[in-house]
């Protein structure tokens, strides 16, 4: 029994390589390369859903299959790019300033949560998922969801509308990775009120 399915499987890699692209101020999406090795025997049904799971992915956020390559291997592999236009306020990891409120756009913790689900690990008896939790955090890490509006909001929200660069991370390997990345980038450091951090 597979964690997840090619379909998802396709959809979460374009939506992966998407919200990099998000993440930096991406205005359009182009399309993607995708990078394939498969094991000889493997099933023509897997790789037709895999790429249905794709175009259906492009459909939703933009974007077509530029190219790529296919070739023989003993583990099934999938390398994607994604392409872009930069839109008019670049988002960069090393371009945070004092004094400014750090903010995300959704909940940290579920895609993760689905993956331990998933894979059935046991967990403490003392804690208790809720059947909306459970199907929320499987949602999310078979076909996860992005906020492609929120580049527009930050647009609008600017005081200052000369403003052109703002510091910005992609944080789908987890918050506390993400405040790193960006202080040790900007070279300042990160203070996080815990009660404020958004919750399922």
């Amino acid at each position: 029994n597979e964690t997840i399915s090619a379909f998802d499987l396709g959809w979460k890699a374009v939506a992966s390589n998407i919200s990099d692209l998000f993440s930096s101020g991406c205005d359009k999406i182009i399309g993607v390369n995708i990078g394939l090795v498969l094991p000889p025997k493997t099933d023509w049904a897997w790789i037709k859903d895999l790429y249905k799971g794709i175009n259906q992915a492009l459909e939703h956020f933009g974007g077509s299959i530029l190219g790529g390559d296919c070739c023989a291997g003993k583990e099934k592999v999938i390398s994607m790019t994604a392409i872009g236009t930069q839109g008019e306020i670049k988002l960069r990891r090393n371009s945070c300033k004092p004094n400014e409120i750090i903010m995300t756009t959704g909940l940290h913790g579920l895609s993760k949560l689905g993956l331990m689900i998933k894979n059935k690990k046991v967990f403490d008896s003392n804690i208790c998922l809720t059947q909306a939790l459970i199907e929320e955090s499987i949602q999310q890490f078979c076909k996860p969801k992005l906020n492609p509006k929120f580049l527009e909001k930050v647009l609008k929200a600017r005081p200052n509308k000369n403003v052109k660069t703002i510091g910005c991370t992609d944080s789908s390997d987890g918050l506390f990775q993400a405040l790193l990345d960006l202080s040790i980038e900007s070279n300042f450091k990160a203070i996080v009120d815990y009660s404020k951090i958004p919750r399922h």
